[in-house]
């Protein structure tokens, strides 16, 4: 019985282990991605009030 709960333990240490890299490898792409969604967001933006600007004179 010992034995089990012992190793219940370590189950539920390697569990939270994992679950901590897996947000810390979350984190790192998302820092990643970002500067690219920046980017895309500002030329998407510059389109579009280019577009408005040439509409409307």
């Amino acid at each position: 019985m010992k034995a089990n709960v012992a190793s219940e333990g370590v189950c539920k240490k390697q569990r939270e282990t994992e679950a901590i890299w897996r947000i810390e490898a979350f984190h790192s792409v998302l820092k990643e991605v970002n500067p690219l969604f920046v980017l895309i967001h500002g030329f998407i933006r510059i389109c579009l009030i280019k577009n408005l600007v040439e509409d409307y004179p």
